[in-house]
């Protein structure tokens, strides 16, 4: 053995001095859950998307036969570039509807959030742009899934429950 720990010990010291200081935060259970899971251990991996040039009319039948609340419009490479949800849909004037597509319709650019990010950051990017859902990218931006405030909804609920029983 090399000095009193082995080179186990030694391996760990040389580990330890390469960290940065830290300090003590306060953490609520949820958050800390959260802080554990990430986007894609909950997210809906298999997504509906259209392009920019569906029309009005089969945007409308791809949210209603999938009962979703929305669908993430992607370029040819299957980048997103905005997201139609039923409220955009409901809020156009019929008449005019009938000759749009979905980049007339869509919120652009969409809010994204990397598909590694853990459930707080999702949390939190939801409540800072004040959207219900965000587009999970991979690490080159292509489409991975979609998380909704529903996906996190379960795993906060989890984390509140076991801090009541700790």
């Amino acid at each position: 053995m090399a000095g009193a720990g082995g080179p186990f010990r030694a391996g760990l010291s040389a580990l330890n001095s390469q960290r940065r200081p830290w300090k003590a935060v306060a953490m609520s259970a949820s958050d800390t859950l959260l802080r554990k899971r990430i986007v894609s251990d909950v997210m809906t991996s298999r997504v509906h998307v259209a392009g920019p040039d569906m029309p009005f009319k089969l945007l409308v039948r791809l949210i209603e036969e999938n009962r979703v609340s929305a669908v993430p419009i992607v370029d040819e490479g299957g980048f997103p570039i905005g997201i139609v949800s039923e409220s955009d849909l409901l809020n156009k004037e019929r008449h005019q509807a009938e000759f749009e597509v979905a980049s007339d319709i869509m919120s652009a650019p969409p809010a994204t959030v990397r598909a590694d990010a853990s459930l707080a950051e999702a949390n939190r990017l939801m409540r800072q742009k004040k959207v219900r859902r965000l587009i999970a990218v991979d690490a080159r931006g292509r489409i991975a899934g979609i998380v909704s405030r529903s996906d996190l909804l379960p795993v906060t609920n989890q984390a509140v429950v076991r801090a009541g029983a700790a």
